[in-house]
């Protein structure tokens, strides 16, 4: 078999892998958000609540696998984490603040029909406007400038348009220099609409 022969078997069968079962669609989230911090000697903080709007998209790579960026808006309150002092004091700290999330998930629908999904990814949380929940105004200085984490869930497709998704992200860099031995987790249980 010549050259070109073997190219063109080799971009058909590529082809037919990385079929566009759909077309990319796009659309609109809300959820709400529940986040604690985990970590340090005190273990794990209590958990606080809040939401998140934003945008989402679905790139379709297979009839199984899709990719799917989203843009959102978060807020959480308050995050608490008992936080050394000093050798012989800790002080509780309470935190509320907005961010930007960026999740990248990959989609995998094991079953083979759009129905149920598994996903998986990373995800990149820019927080702003922290301020300490008991001075709404005092601003946080210790705040770190972004949280990554690897975001794991499952979700429901609802007709065609309509998703129901619950995740968890687990926090892979510390939220401050005070509190350099604590991570934020975050559970999230979101509404996706897809045109």
């Amino acid at each position: 078999m010549n050259k070109t022969a073997k190219m063109a078997a080799l971009l058909i069968a590529l082809a037919t892998v990385f079929s566009f079962s759909n077309e990319t669609k796009f659309g609109g989230k809300v959820a709400y958000n529940s986040s604690f911090v985990l970590g340090g000697s005190g273990g794990i903080g209590e958990a606080g609540s809040g939401f998140a709007v934003g945008v989402a998209t679905s790139i379709p790579f297979t009839s199984i696998i899709t990719f799917n960026p989203e843009l959102n808006l978060i807020y959480r309150q308050p995050l608490a984490a008992m936080v050394p002092k000093s050798i012989y004091e800790t002080e509780r700290v309470d935190i509320t603040e907005f961010a930007i999330s960026i999740p990248a998930l990959f989609q995998f629908m094991p079953f083979g029909g759009p129905v149920f999904y598994l996903e998986a990814g990373i995800q990149l949380d820019i927080p702003f406007a922290t301020n300490e929940a008991e001075d709404i105004l005092g601003k946080y200085p210790d705040r770190a400038a972004f949280d990554f984490g690897i975001p794991l869930g499952l979700g429901w497709h609802i007709g065609r348009h309509f998703a129901l998704d619950y995740r968890n992200t687990i926090g892979l860099t510390s939220i401050g220099k005070r509190e350099k031995d604590f991570s934020l987790v975050q559970g999230e249980l979101g509404l996706i609409y897809l045109f």
